[in-house]
């Protein structure tokens, strides 16, 4: 759906993972969020998986959601 100038459709767990929304197969919810934070997230998302060498289906981690 169309959302307002400046925001972007979000979703978690992240699509990037194996249990996110990239698997039509599991649950997982969307948002509509600033353009700049998704922006933001998925530069640091990125950033993890290099800097600690998170590998594909092989490395598991888990997210702990706090309220900031």
């Amino acid at each position: 759906p169309p959302y307002a100038p400046g925001l972007e459709c979000d979703e978690y767990p992240f699509s990037s993972t194996h249990e996110g929304a990239a698997d039509p197969e599991w649950d997982f919810s969307v948002r509509a969020v600033s353009k700049a934070d998704n922006g933001s997230a998925g530069s640091k998302l990125v950033n993890f998986y290099t800097d600690d060498r998170i590998l594909m289906f092989l490395d598991d981690f888990w997210v702990d959601v706090v309220d900031a």
